[in-house]
């Protein structure tokens, strides 16, 4: 997918490499890296409950960790999920399963292309959400649209489910990684440019 022009493409790979620092994930998953409970909801995913991909940066034990788009788009769902009374284990059920949209929504080949993209049935547009009594996440279900059809419509309580929209959490995740990468990109050229030596003056000309 090309989000901007001054980007490279965003493959899938790219998505899920671990670059970002926690400050910028909680940037790109729409929480306020000031706020001193979103870096502490961000601790709990990370350390205490394991439910982000990420990498040590470093060998030492403080070093932060490193989070990747992939990342961004789960820790932005455990938000909202949890924010309706959802555990964070719940939580992370469901976002793991709008994180593996991301392939088919880098699939298109513009970020304008997945914004106006109009499938409705598509899995990017709704996932349905089956959490039994007790909010037991081993028990928790996740479909796809494709599954809501009238011929298996009674084969489950489809209206006992949740619905989640996947299309414009991924739409405005993958924008704000776009603005991120951009500005990382820029300082990695600027560090590149003041790293180079500087190249000496061609010696004078010596008329014969």
């Amino acid at each position: 997918m090309q989000i901007y022009p001054n980007l490279p493409p965003l493959t899938i790979e790219e998505a899920r490499r671990c670059r970002l620092k926690p400050r910028q994930l909680l940037n790109v998953a729409a929480l306020d890296d000031r706020d001193p409970q979103a870096r502490k909801t961000l601790d709990h995913m990370t350390n205490r409950y394991s439910l982000l991909p990420s990498e040590e940066s470093g060998t030492g034990k403080t070093s932060a960790k490193l989070y990747s788009l992939e990342a961004c788009v789960m820790a932005r769902v455990i938000v909202e999920e949890a924010g309706r009374e959802r555990t964070l284990r719940t939580a992370a059920i469901i976002a793991r399963a709008v994180a593996d949209l991301l392939p088919e929504a880098l699939a298109f080949p513009t970020l304008d292309d997945f914004r106006f993209a109009e499938e409705p049935d598509a899995p990017w547009r709704i996932l349905l959400v089956d959490i039994p009594f007790g909010a037991n996440p081993v028990k928790t279900h996740v479909v796809t649209a494709a599954e809501f059809t009238p011929e298996n419509i009674l084969a489950r309580d489809w209206w006992g489910m949740s619905a989640v929209f996947p299309h414009h959490l991924l739409l405005r995740t993958i924008e704000t990684f776009g603005e991120v990468w951009a500005d990382e990109i820029s300082r990695e050229a600027k560090t590149r440019k003041r790293a180079a030596p500087l190249q000496s003056d061609p010696p004078p000309k010596v008329c014969a």
